[in-house]
């Protein structure tokens, strides 16, 4: 007796505009910002514990950009693309 008799295959759908707005495709959203929220805290830590992050490298440019603002950036435009979902 096979498991799979039961079962039909069904044509793939394309997804609707309300489809997106469901909890399972915000879940990587959630999972962003978390990371986000990490990548925030992990460089405030590093800018106050370390002289030289605090400047500017040659190829990256200016440290506390991509350490502290970028990321604080990037949280409130996901936080506000959250709360219009």
């Amino acid at each position: 007796m096979s498991l799979l008799r039961h079962r039909t295959l069904l044509a793939p759908v394309a997804p609707s505009a309300s489809a997106v707005d469901t909890p399972s495709a915000l879940a990587p959203l959630a999972m962003l910002q978390s990371a986000l929220r990490l990548w925030t805290w992990s460089g405030l830590i590093a800018l106050l514990l370390f002289a030289e992050l605090r400047g500017s490298h040659a190829l990256i440019g200016w440290l506390p950009f991509w350490l502290l603002v970028w990321p604080l950036c990037s949280q409130l435009l996901l936080r506000q693309r959250l709360q219009r979902c």
